[in-house]
């Protein structure tokens, strides 16, 4: 027997496996149940529901915000691994053979594979490589210098490793949480579905007014994400198409304060628009950004000597 459609919760059913779509969803009605809160029924259904979304859009945050920092965890060691195949092992190869020349026993003990280790494999694979190493350094006496430089690279490269894995580890326990609150607010709306179609009975149709329906018929809003790192006193372009509809989570994972804005060219310094903390996410809508004509989502570092790092999420 097929199964009743009205025993189908449709607001965890459009909203499962989409955090976003669950968060526009419950802030549409928040506010639709707002504009009505005059009749006491309405107003109750308010009471009981908007704590829970409050809950639901910290969760949310505080999920973005923990993502946003572990993709700047992982360009930190992606960038740690680019300097040790491009630069590092060149330079520890060069001053090894300064002392023994490739091929002999001693140059074949401290490289026995060469630079193909430090340069090709899976990140902790390359990361062995170079600790293997700093021990049979330790056995040269003559390469104290080149050990000394293996050992803090080795260090900076196992710090942002261990950072990087810490931060999975947040976002797993985020997500979870997350997800437990998303399927509550999905039950208590299903449930304020049912108080109004007792309360409009005979007008049906008037239940429309609580939500934006159409958030549960079409597929979720598209989502793009850009990550990366702006120079100091310099401006990085990160799109030229912003929805006039479209959310944006900023998030600022480096050290230096950053500010976003939409503008006339993908040049133009950030003057105005959403100032954003080092460690802070923030959610806003495309109208806090700039003008309804600009398009060209910026970020300007005003730092005279730090580098910034963000993460940015355009919704819709």
């Amino acid at each position: 027997m097929a199964e009743w459609s009205y025993l189908q919760n449709q607001f965890n059913n459009s909203t499962q496996g989409s955090f976003a779509l669950m968060l526009e969803l419950g802030n549409d009605h928040i506010a639709k149940l707002q504009a009505q809160q005059a009749d006491a029924d309405i107003a109750a259904l308010l009471a009981r529901t908007q704590p829970l979304q409050l809950v639901y859009g910290k969760a949310y945050t505080k999920w973005k915000s923990a993502t946003a920092v572990r993709k700047g965890a992982t360009l930190k060691i992606d960038q740690l691994l680019a300097e040790l195949s491009s630069l590092k092992i060149k330079q520890w190869d060069i001053q090894i053979q300064g002392q023994y020349l490739d091929g002999t026993p001693e140059y074949m003990a401290l490289l026995p594979e060469k630079r193909g280790p430090f340069q090709k494999g899976a990140k902790d694979q390359r990361i062995n490589a170079v600790e293997a190493l700093s021990l049979r350094l330790g056995d040269y006496p003559v390469l104290a210098a080149t050990q000394a430089d293996v050992d803090a690279f080795r260090t900076q490269l196992v710090d942002a490793r261990d950072e990087q894995q810490q931060k999975e580890q947040l976002i797993e326990q985020g997500s979870d949480d997350l997800e437990a609150i998303r399927i509550e607010l999905a039950t208590m709306m299903y449930g304020n579905l049912g108080v109004l179609m007792d309360k409009y009975r005979n007008t049906p149709d008037y239940i429309n007014n609580y939500w934006e329906v159409s958030l549960m018929q079409n597929t979720p809003p598209p989502t793009r994400e850009f990550g990366g790192t702006v120079a100091a006193d310099t401006t990085v372009n990160l799109t030229q198409t912003v929805g006039p509809n479209a959310k944006v989570v900023l998030s600022n994972v480096g050290y230096t304060v950053l500010t976003f804005c939409l503008a006339a060219t993908n040049t133009d310094a950030c003057a105005t628009g959403v100032q954003v903390k080092p460690g802070d996410t923030l959610q806003v809508e495309r109208a806090s950004l700039g003008e309804d004509t600009d398009a060209n989502l910026n970020v300007t570092n005003m730092s005279p000597d730090a580098e910034g790092t963000y993460s940015v999420e355009v919704i819709g």
